[in-house]
């Protein structure tokens, strides 16, 4: 089973959920990628191998918003029995959507912990304003797709990975990447 996280770099350097993330599937093995948007840099790429990235597939998106982009190249990486996770920011919500909408496959989300055992991926989140936590286990093939909430793990370095970076091709995206970010 691989792993996979969604990180925007945000002012040099990765998001902090997505370092949290990496902490939490760190702890299921040693295959963990991260899927990097963002200008990129060695201090960023350091920062998620730190946290557990073993590989770091970086796809600058220049002034286009990333979604898009993103979910169409991460469609062409993940595959059955993959784990991805994502944030809550409005761009891993918007990357996770458009990758389920690209696999047919469906998102747990507002996810504060995820249990592995067995193959089985289940996603615990709470209802009823926090008085009771839900577990809900992924069935299908997958990909299996995970929105987190903040804080549900604690980001702590500790691998000692120097993560391969992949450069990512920016996918032909049709209209759909015709967005840019004015200055």
């Amino acid at each position: 089973m691989r792993f996979f996280v969604f990180s925007e770099e945000i002012g040099g350097k990765p998001s902090t959920i997505s370092l949290e993330m990496l902490t939490k599937a760190r702890s299921f093995g040693s295959d963990v990628a991260a899927f990097l948007i963002g200008n990129g840099s060695d201090a960023t790429f350091a920062a998620l191998g730190a946290h557990g990235a073993a590989a770091v597939h970086h796809l600058d998106p220049g002034d286009a918003l990333p979604s898009a982009a993103a979910a169409a190249a991460l469609a062409g990486l993940v595959g059955a029995g993959d784990v991805v996770f994502f944030g809550l920011s409005q761009t891993d919500r918007d990357g996770a959507g458009r990758l389920a909408a690209r696999t047919g496959t469906p998102v747990l989300s507002n996810a504060v912990d995820v249990t592995v055992e067995g193959g089985t991926v289940t996603v615990s989140n709470e209802i009823l304003g926090g008085t009771t936590l839900v577990g809900t286990a992924f069935t299908g093939p997958g990909p299996h797709l995970v929105v987190v909430r903040p804080k549900s793990f604690t980001a702590a370095p500790g691998a000692a990975f120097t993560p391969a970076v992949h450069r990512v091709e920016m996918p032909s995206t049709g209209r759909s990447g015709n967005a840019r970010i004015a200055a």
